[in-house]
């Protein structure tokens, strides 16, 4: 039997017992791959989980070379939507075009190599790239970033397997959760902080900045509480599922 990736990693003593456990627990909460959520915690680098998974799966790693090299009639196989729903990027054409060498973050799964198939009309044979060089790839093969974040402000946008926008602002965030809810009565504003007296030499006193950063750290804390409990609302709903979200997050 294989052995299981987070088992290998503390073998390796890439990553301790107690951060697996802690990535389990986050992966048991909200599903996903454990080898992106150690990557995404910053217990591993994503090179190491790289050649750690090409280990435990037999599949080689892209080699540089490939990754450079954008081949056109390879991209061409591929429109960039399949590409970026099923996590893929071409990398090059083989045998007279009978074969496409494909880079892919999850090439253990059957269903995605199944429907890259069909969308590319001809064999693959696949290399392991990681996340996060798999977006960089897309961007380089096809010519731009496929963000999930807005560049400005309060933008927020998640997205539909087919890649519908669902959400594109935190104002959305907010509106739904309130039409989902029933009304509430508007919380007690605490009194209003007054600054301290000013040191000599009209220096702000020590107060000041602490109270400024309290409110900062509330307020972010809303934000943070307000997309969550939108997006369980859209995956109770049915809109999208945890996987396709989480999918969509990790780009």
């Amino acid at each position: 039997m294989a052995m299981r990736l987070g088992e290998m990693l503390v073998r390796a003593d890439a990553i301790t017992e107690k951060q697996l456990q802690a990535a389990l627990a986050e992966q048991q909460r909200w599903g996903g791959l454990i080898g992106e959520i150690l990557v995404r915690m910053e217990y591993v680098p994503e090179e190491t989980l790289v050649i750690a998974l090409s280990r435990q799966l037999g599949i080689p790693k892209v080699e540089p070379a490939l990754l450079e090299a954008n081949d056109e009639r390879a991209v061409r196989k591929l429109s960039h939507e399949a590409a970026r729903n099923l996590r893929a990027v071409p990398l090059a054409l083989q045998d007279g075009g009978k074969l496409l060498v494909i880079a892919m973050a999850e090439p253990q799964n059957l269903a995605q190599l199944d429907e890259l198939r069909k969308a590319a009309g001809c064999k693959l044979q696949p290399r392991l790239i990681g996340p996060k060089a798999l977006t960089r790839a897309l961007a380089r093969a096809y010519g731009g970033a496929d963000a999930s974040l807005d560049d400005e402000g309060d933008g927020f946008k998640v997205v539909d397997a087919q890649g519908r926008t669902m959400i594109k602002s935190v104002d959305q965030v907010r509106a739904e959760a309130g039409a989902s809810e029933p009304p509430r009565p508007p919380p007690m504003r605490p009194p209003p902080v007054r600054p301290a007296p000013a040191a000599p030499g009209g220096a702000p006193g020590p107060e000041e900045p602490r109270a400024l950063l309290q409110r900062l750290e509330e307020a972010q804390r809303k934000e943070v509480a307000a997309l969550r409990a939108m997006v369980e609302i859209l995956i109770e709903r049915g809109v999208f599922t945890r996987e396709d979200y989480l999918a969509r997050i990790r780009r």
